[in-house]
């Protein structure tokens, strides 16, 4: 009886409080800069995890009879993509560093650690320096050839598996730290995370939740991306909150699993930005011709173009749903409407149709300068000092892009939501080009140099100006090649660089969130309120699992867990 009535005391006190629910609202402290992060492969210089294999390459089948690096025979592989099996004169090779990549990162003593039977061999400049089952000690040099590691012989009853590849300073540890300290370093200036990259948003054909990508895989670079366990875990170790972009194949139970596990595995209290796809307006994705044949085939529109965005701003809104109902009070909620920062028109039906904007938070955009001196304005571009350059970026590419700006946070404020960069920076970029064209050079110079970061400076500043949020950067850590240079680091050692340093910059004293947490803080917020009460009524009951909820951890939540969040009202200390 007692129960019963400080349940209803405790309800009639929530109801007191005013609605409660997940989403973000108007004036909530949001970090002003993040970051995106470059998808994981053999030759990027990120180097995020201790474990190099979960960067290397998909197999490839070698013949060691005929001397092919490959023969295009198919490899015989595990549920987890360990070789299990070889063909007459089969050889499995795979790639985790590349020359150009220990030139500046990688180079070392590595412990390789492996279970089952066969025969590893290791090629480029490797070196083994010793082996005893199970485990190898090989030396990396410095502009050498690379990593090879070759599976030459294997038993199919014990194959060989689990394939770890660690520095040796962390290879004794009984729990090797997933995530090197060189890479968790480089994101302490970052309030929010964008995994877009991660999770192979522009090529994946994920749709089903039993094919997503696990934990247990070999590797984390094939075409579905790094684990979301992975992603949700860096979050944690960083203290950052994460931008998940959802597959536009997805189906319903993939989305409301992604929810769970996400409000299961994220620390308490740290919000969560959502999104459908990537630049689904974008026809160098597939996700903009399927968003136009949904729209199409739904009957959203009879123009191609409009009825994308419909079937987005549809998208969009069932996937806010859901995961909203999976979070309740629980956990914030960012909810992006991904948009198209120079057709503010498109934005516009994305936000307007079926009252999308009410239940969206932001309108993301990309406010990229420069973009011409890679297309239509390329001769003049290979004709120009890096110097020269920058200057026609401040003058002639910034001014158009500031006044886009201006004119999406006017479209994003009629909406009631606000204005966020999912991408940004500037767009130096001619990829339709052959590698040795030297207007790469000029552009690669340009990104390096100290007046480009004078200018991302000035550039930030006006976002703030124009009442931009969170400017989330593309991108971390990457080299500078054909297709861009984008990265505001070659590798994930290098001293700052005048980009980085901007960021740095312009990031300081920004609102980051709390990961600390009291007794009774049940959404970790720092803060013992209402949100933790009513969370705590949400899940009464018999607990499955360890749950926040469950204050005192006795496996129900109940009268107990309620008198110590009433018993801690208030702030926490420190």
């Amino acid at each position: 009886m007692f129960e019963l009535r400080f349940l209803r005391w405790a309800c009639a006190f929530v109801a007191l409080c005013g609605s409660l629910h997940a989403v973000a609202v108007p004036g909530d402290p949001t970090p002003r800069v993040g970051t995106n992060l470059e998808a994981v492969n053999d030759w990027g210089t990120m180097l995020p995890f201790n474990d190099l294999f979960k960067t290397s390459r998909a197999w490839i089948s070698g013949n060691a009879a005929t001397f092919q690096w490959d023969d295009g025979r198919a490899i015989d592989v595990d549920s987890d993509g360990w070789v299990r099996s070889l063909k007459p004169n089969q050889i499995a090779r795979t790639i985790m560093l590349v020359d150009d990549v220990t030139s500046h990162v990688g180079a070392g003593r590595y412990v390789v650690l492996y279970e089952g039977s066969g025969t590893i061999q290791y090629a480029g400049s490797t070196t083994l320096i010793s082996h005893t089952a199970g485990r190898d000690v090989i030396e990396v040099p410095a502009n050498g050839s690379g990593l090879f590691l070759y599976i030459v012989a294997t038993n199919s009853t014990n194959w060989i598996r689990n394939i770890r590849v660690l520095p040796e300073a962390v290879a004794n540890v009984a729990s090797p730290p997933l995530f090197t300290q060189a890479f968790l370093s480089r994101l302490e200036p970052y309030g929010v995370l964008r995994f877009m990259d991660w999770a192979r948003i522009n090529e994946t054909t994920l749709s089903q939740w039993s094919a997503r990508p696990e934990p247990s895989d070999a590797r984390w670079s094939a075409a579905h991306g790094v684990p979301l366990e992975t992603m949700i875990d860096l979050a944690n170790e960083t203290c950052s909150e994460p931008w998940f972009c959802i597959p536009h194949l997805a189906s319903d139970d993939y989305v409301r699993r992604s929810a769970q596990l996400i409000h299961a595995r994220l620390r308490p209290g740290l919000r969560v930005w959502v999104e459908h796809s990537n630049e689904t307006w974008n026809g160098a994705f597939p996700q903009a011709s399927y968003v136009q044949q949904r729209g199409l085939a739904l009957g959203l529109a009879t123009d191609a173009w409009q009825a994308g965005w419909f079937w987005h701003s549809r998208r969009s809104v069932q996937i806010f749903q859901i995961f909203s109902e999976v979070f309740g009070s629980a956990r914030p909620l960012q909810r992006v409407m991904g948009g198209f920062v120079t057709v503010p028109w498109g934005n516009e039906q994305a936000l307007s149709f079926e009252d999308a904007d009410l239940a969206t938070d932001v309108l993301a955009i990309a406010p990229y300068f420069g973009h011409e001196w890679g297309s239509e304005r390329v001769g003049e571009a290979r004709q120009m000092t890096s110097t020269q350059l920058v200057q026609a970026l401040r003058t002639q590419s910034l001014p158009p892009v500031l006044a886009l700006i201006g004119e999406n946070r006017a479209l994003a404020k009629s909406h009631g939501v606000g204005l966020v960069a999912y991408e940004g920076g500037h767009h130096l970029a001619a990829p339709q080009l052959p590698w040795n064209d030297p207007v790469h050079a000029v552009f690669h110079s340009a990104a390096r140099s100290s007046a480009m970061g004078t200018l991302y400076a000035d550039y930030l500043d006006a976002w703030d100006a124009a009442g931009g949020g969170a400017f989330v950067n593309f991108s971390l850590c990457g080299g500078f090649t054909q297709w861009g240079c984008w990265s505001v680091l070659e590798w994930i050692t290098q001293p700052s660089t005048p980009r980085e340093s901007a960021l740095i910059a312009h990031a300081a004293g920004q609102w980051l969130p709390s990961c600390s947490v009291c007794t009774g803080d049940v959404n970790g917020d720092g803060i013992v309120g209402a949100p933790d009460l009513s969370e705590v009524l949400f899940r009464w009951g018999p607990a499955t699992g360890s749950i926040a909820a469950d204050l005192n951890q006795d496996g129900v939540v109940n009268a107990v867990d309620v008198s110590l969040v009433l018993a801690n009202w208030g702030a926490c200390d420190g």
